[in-house]
This record gives structure tokens, C-alpha cells and sequence, in this order.
């Protein structure tokens, strides 16, 4: 599983996330034992202290993935750009 993050207009956070192969330059991590994530430099530097949750993000709504950057000024997790 590929994760980027790329910063849009100046300050917004896009996340995006496919299935994808390891590439030179990649970050790799194990989750859950046997989940291979791969992430970028350019996005490590971005979703290096993330958590990524699976979440309603209103009361009753469809859930959704959402990453939390504590890094950001805002802590509210940003569903932009992530799949449903």
C-alpha cells in the first residue's frame, strides 16, 4: 500500500493512497505484521509523526480513511483526497 502526501495551495495537505511496489528511494514499513506500506521522501517528510484511522468522520456518516498530522496547526484529521 502507497501513501503520498503532497502539499497543495501553500499550506492544504493532499493525501492519496493506491497499491503499488517498493521503488528506489522508498521508506517501507510493516503493519499489523504482514501490511507493507510504502511512502516517498518527499512524503516521509510530510506523514513522519501521521496516524492514518479508518473513522466516521460525521456522527452517523460512512467511514472514511483521515490522517492526523500533529505537526499541523490544526489537529482536526483531513479527509482530503483519501479513499472511502
Amino acid at each position: 500500500l502507497r501513501i503520498t502526501a503532497r502539499r497543495v495551495e501553500g499550506e492544504k495537505i493532499h493525501f492519496n493512497m493506491g497499491f503499488d511496489q517498493l521503488k528506489d528511494g522508498d521508506t517501507q514499513w510493516l503493519c499489523s505484521g504482514n501490511i507493507s506500506v510504502l511512502v516517498d521522501s518527499e512524503s516521509r517528510e510530510i506523514l513522519e509523526d501521521a496516524v492514518m484511522e479508518f473513522q466516521a468522520i460525521e456522527e452517523g456518516g460512512s467511514e472514511q480513511f483521515v490522517f492526523i498530522v500533529p505537526s499541523e496547526e490544526e489537529s482536526a484529521p483531513s479527509s482530503q483526497g483519501v479513499m472511502q
